[in-house]
């Protein structure tokens, strides 16, 4: 579980990091595509400090939860109001409820993700999206996955084989964030020559303007390859648009 000051640095950086902004670009591209004229829903489902529910407002009735308490006043200092501190693992889900759910980078976090998209399964209405975004590669884990509690790092095609289990049709399952993933594999080995003495951190700190620029543009070129129909190979997470 994520403290206080690392809630407090997600939401001063959602809305200028390259990593949020790109992340963003791709979510807010999905779900415009997904819209429905009149009573589209929509649930972020492990909610965070509110920033997606920001954006996809525009889209339709947003509604948020999330199991921490210090997350969801942030997300209401935002202005977000539909939203509730609640445990995914204790939510008991109306079958048929949404048109739309997003969880970015949350079911990592969870003890059992596989029940989880079995309720995001069932609170979809037919026809109904889920868009994913979570970390990739084993070979990646590192001190910023002690700090934010990561279980487990994921692989394109065991995804892809769990949610076809349940009945999901994945449209889209995309490694991103490849420029990233050389950085992390290139710094871990560097650190098994160089151990770092100092505690584990978060790899999430504001950047320097210049290279938050430079790492925007790489990853709104990402983008764009993507959304042309390419998937990437490799990368620091995993985007993933299924259909129920």
């Amino acid at each position: 579980m994520m403290q206080l000051p690392e809630y407090r640095n997600m939401y001063e950086l959602e809305t200028s990091h390259w990593w949020y902004t790109t992340l963003h670009q791709l979510l807010e591209n999905a779900a415009a595509k997904e819209r429905r004229e009149g009573g589209f829903k929509i649930l972020d489902a492990g909610c965070g400090t509110g920033r997606v529910m920001e954006i996809l407002g525009k889209y339709g009735e947003v509604e948020g939860i999330d199991y921490s308490a210090m997350a969801v006043a942030l997300a209401r200092s935002r202005g977000m109001e539909n939203i509730r501190t609640e445990d995914l693992a204790q939510w008991n889900c109306t079958p048929n409820t949404y048109n739309l759910i997003t969880s970015m980078d949350v079911l990592y976090a969870v003890d059992d993700d596989i029940a989880i998209l079995k309720k995001f399964y069932h609170a979809l209405k037919p026809g109904g999206t889920l868009l994913l975004n979570l970390p990739a590669f084993e070979m990646l884990r590192r001190e910023h996955d002690v700090v934010v509690n990561t279980k487990r790092r994921y692989h394109r095609k065991q995804l892809m084989k769990e949610l076809t289990k349940i009945g999901f049709t994945v449209t889209k399952a995309t490694y991103r964030q490849m420029h990233l993933f050389i950085f992390i594999f290139l710094r871990k080995k560097l650190g098994r020559i160089f151990p770092k003495k100092s505690p584990a951190e978060s790899d999430l700190k504001r950047s320097p303007r210049w290279i938050n620029k430079i790492f925007e543009r790489i990853g709104t070129i990402e983008n764009s390859m993507i959304l042309h129909g390419i998937n990437l190979p490799v990368g620091s997470s995993l985007f993933v648009i299924a259909k129920k």
